[in-house]
């Protein structure tokens, strides 16, 4: 893709973590794919052939699927893709524009507002944190909060990563970075896996 020029693709303005969509460039090349078959709410000439080459013959699950697909929050049929006219070149250059926006989002600084403690297996609590707190001092905090009550606790950085603490001090991050790979059949949105499992004893 090097020196191509794409309009549609425009960078955002990045100043906050909230300013950042996850597959921001990658959900809009798919949308404006995906607009050329209108969505009337019920199966028409032009929706049932779209159907057919996703494998589908129910419309009502079809067009709950296609949400999803449209969003990359769902694994995406390559058979879909092709059919709205999705060039696989150019959506693996628009997820390498949205990898770009993580990079400059994970250094932005921010205040998390709070973090979550494992009481036990599927029982979870969520406790707040002091207004303004940095990152690297809220770890700090919960940190010595796991320690006291003997349990791994985590801090959720929506869309950008997740800290994981456990009692006897260990810190392990887990970083969303945007990432899309094929199988024979799918377009398989997700973490590629790096920095899982990095651990850091602080």
């Amino acid at each position: 893709m090097s020196g191509k020029i794409i309009p549609f693709f425009s960078a955002t303005q990045i100043q906050r973590i909230e300013d950042y969509e996850q597959y921001y460039h990658a959900k809009g090349y798919i949308r404006r794919k995906s607009e050329r078959y209108k969505d009337s709410r019920k199966p028409n000439a032009e929706l049932l052939p779209l159907m057919s080459r996703a494998g589908y013959a129910k419309y009502a699950k079809f067009r709950a699927h296609r949400a999803s697909w449209d969003q990359c929050r769902k694994d995406v049929p390559l058979a879909y893709l092709h059919a709205i006219g999705v060039d696989l070149k150019v959506l693996g250059f628009s997820v390498s524009l949205d990898r770009e926006e993580y990079d400059r989002v994970s250094r932005v600084p921010c205040s998390p507002r709070y973090f979550t403690a494992r009481l036990m297996p599927t029982v979870y609590r969520s406790i707040g944190l002091p207004d303004g707190i940095g990152e690297d001092e809220a770890t700090e905090m919960v940190k010595r909060y796991a320690a006291e009550k003997g349990i791994q606790c985590c801090i959720s950085i929506t869309q950008i990563k997740t800290i994981w603490i456990r009692p006897d001090g260990r810190v392990t991050y887990t970083y969303f970075w945007p990432a899309v790979r094929y199988t024979r059949t799918m377009a398989v949105f997700g973490s590629d896996g790096s920095g899982i499992g990095i651990s850091r004893l602080k």
